[in-house]
């Protein structure tokens, strides 16, 4: 009897251990979420000069100029590139990128160079700057 007792008391220690385990994994992984969309916040912030909550073409060039460390310092995109990322990121196809974009403007943008369905789209001329 005492040994069923001192198991059952194991067990629902070992399920608590786990549970906690599970909720400390969680809130780490959100506070790594978190302090990813801060750094996209500033970097959207600094690259977003008219302060219009948007990046035009323009601003959007200038992001991925930035942010490009493929080629030398200052190498803007093709059109092609530009028109890649928007036509994978503008959602709501407004030809800016806005804050909700952002982030997928960014992962496109990292793997817009070694990507081969860019390679394709651009072979068959899909894409229009």
């Amino acid at each position: 009897m005492v040994a069923a007792i001192i198991g059952a008391r194991r067990g629902r220690e070992k399920a608590a251990k786990a549970r906690q385990d599970a909720i400390d994994e969680s809130r780490g992984q959100l506070l790594k979420e978190l302090a990813i969309d801060l750094r996209l916040r500033s970097y959207f912030k600094q690259f977003d000069a008219d302060e219009s909550g948007e990046l035009d073409r323009k601003q959007l060039v200038s992001f991925l100029t930035a942010t490009d460390f493929s080629t030398p310092d200052g190498t803007p995109p093709t059109d092609e590139e530009v028109a890649y990322v928007l036509r994978l990121s503008d959602t709501n196809g407004s030809g800016t990128v806005d804050k909700t974009e952002f982030k997928a403007a960014l992962t496109t943008w990292g793997s817009a160079r070694f990507s081969a369905v860019f390679s394709i789209c651009v072979i068959f001329g899909t894409l229009s700057p």
